[in-house]
């Protein structure tokens, strides 16, 4: 009599032994270069994508090139408009005052150079002159050439006035504008030439006063009213000929 359990055959030995071998186990050690190693695919993506860094890189270069070129051409254009600016800054100016000496050469050529002119002949040229002047001073206004030119009685102003001397004026105020000496003119806001002027005398009390606060004694004593009353001493030589022409005129 047979046992069953002989009998029956079992899963393990019904599987070859090559199967039963190559089945894993959990406890079997892994390979970690087996399970990291890339896809057959990865390394000719990766020479893909270092030849576009590349070409991006080479873009990028070349791209700041061209900018850093345009720059110094742009340096360049402005230098050298600056330094036509300066050089032909006044061309406006000197093409309109090219009429002014026209009509200068005009009045010269009209007047005999022999000494012969006549009283028409100088009113004539005058006239011209007083016209050219009329011009002279219109293309000034034109390009913002502003004269400066105060009258007797203006305030003092020393951002645009040249006092050279002083006038007694009683009928001005003290310190101010008593002759206009010589214009001045001005470009914009910025002085040209400034006007020379003559300033009237100050008061007695503001010259007493500046004395004072300069530290020395508004007082002034007087030799005639302080001294001892002494008679005039005369000179002998002068007393002589005054006598002599006294007899004589009698």
């Amino acid at each position: 009599m047979t046992d069953q359990n002989d009998a029956k055959p079992t899963a393990t030995d019904t599987l070859p032994e090559s199967d039963v071998a190559a089945e894993p186990t959990a406890d079997a050690p892994r390979d970690p270069a087996a399970e990291e190693a890339p896809p057959p695919s990865e390394p000719a993506d990766l020479e893909a994508r270092v030849a576009a860094l590349e070409a991006e890189v080479t873009a990028e270069r070349d791209r700041a090139l061209r900018a850093r070129a345009e720059a110094e051409n742009t340096l360049k254009r402005s230098a050298r408009e600056r330094a036509e600016a300066v050089r032909y800054g006044a061309s406006g100016l000197a093409r309109d005052l090219l009429e002014v000496v026209d009509n200068l050469e005009r009045a010269l050529a009209n007047m005999p150079e022999d000494g012969t002119a006549k009283a028409e002949d100088v009113a004539a040229l005058r006239e011209g002159v007083a016209l050219t002047l009329q011009e002279l001073n219109a293309k000034f206004r034109r390009h913002d050439i502003q004269r400066i030119a105060p009258v007797p009685g203006d305030p003092f102003d020393p951002n645009h006035h040249q006092a050279v001397t002083q006038i007694a004026r009683p009928d001005l105020p003290g310190g101010a504008v008593a002759e206009l000496l010589q214009p001045g003119y001005r470009l914009h806001d910025r002085l040209l030439r400034a006007a020379v002027v003559a300033t009237t005398l100050k008061e007695a009390g503001e010259a007493a006063s500046e004395v004072t606060s300069n530290g020395v004694s508004e007082t002034v004593p007087d030799p005639v009213a302080d001294g001892p009353d002494e008679p005039a001493q005369t000179d002998p030589d002068t007393d002589g000929t005054t006598a002599e022409t006294a007899r004589t005129d009698a």
